[in-house]
């Protein structure tokens, strides 16, 4: 089951919404997400803090509670204490090694946010301020801790 979860991650990461060989079209992510220089900027500085080991940087880019998938089960961490206090579990090598790789212009992204590597890292936007949409908080909502082997 795990192995059938992981191949359906790896194809949908690779061709569910890819425009073209540029990746990430500018025109339909600002249709999904309010803006894509948001989103980028976003995706910037969770990457620089999740390479440096900035564990209260990337702890404050997150939507509590934060949803974690592990293998056996879902965790909700309900503060940035405790997500701190167990990043070392979420935060793996393995996805690690998929975040240096990941590009924004690579990004997957659907009706549901938008994330890095195979699902390693959600994130999305919601708007502060209704309609208008003027103000936009952008978090990370799950972490999913996969081990996937590739070649």
């Amino acid at each position: 089951m795990k192995a059938i979860f992981s191949l359906i991650l790896l194809l949908l990461s690779n061709t569910a919404f890819s425009d073209d060989e540029s990746g990430v079209s500018n025109n339909r992510l600002n249709k999904y997400f309010h803006t894509d220089l948001d989103y980028e900027a976003f995706f910037n500085e969770l990457k620089a803090g999740l390479l440096s080991g900035d564990k209260e940087k990337v702890a404050s880019l997150n939507l509590y509670p934060i949803r974690v998938n592990y293998p056996e089960k879902s965790v909700y961490y309900d503060t940035v204490e405790e997500f701190i206090d167990n990043y070392d579990k979420i935060i793996r090598t393995e996805m690690l090694s998929r975040v240096e790789k990941q590009e924004f212009s690579s990004l997957f992204y659907n009706y549901n946010g938008m994330h890095i590597g195979f699902g390693d890292i959600w994130f999305s936007g919601i708007c502060v301020d209704g309609e208008s949409c003027e103000s936009l908080s952008i978090n990370v909502w799950a972490y999913s801790v996969l081990s996937i082997e590739e070649k």
